[in-house]
């Protein structure tokens, strides 16, 4: 067991419409997550500044390995478990 383990965080554009896509990354820290969706190519998260990731830690069981990694559908979860979105704060 690592004594740093991957941890669940939802990545969100706070720049774009909230009916817009999240994602729920596992990764080391928060700025990792955010990092790694920036690599993704899906559009509208490009921009690091424009992201916001915040934890989730009752997806933190689902997390399998060491290395980041994006999950895009629910179908990439263990059956019955399903991610949801929910609103990101609003920013100035």
């Amino acid at each position: 067991m690592s004594d740093n383990p991957l941890k669940a965080y939802m990545v969100d554009n706070w720049k774009a419409s909230h009916d817009e896509a999240c994602f729920l990354v596992f990764a080391h820290t928060r700025n990792q997550a955010r990092y790694h969706i920036t690599r993704s190519g899906w559009d509208g998260f490009e921009e690091y500044v424009e992201l916001s990731a915040i934890r989730k830690p009752a997806f933190d069981r689902y997390a399998t390995g060491e290395k980041t990694y994006t999950i895009v559908t629910n179908d990439d979860l263990p059956d019955g478990v399903e991610f949801y979105y929910e609103p990101m704060r609003q920013h100035p």
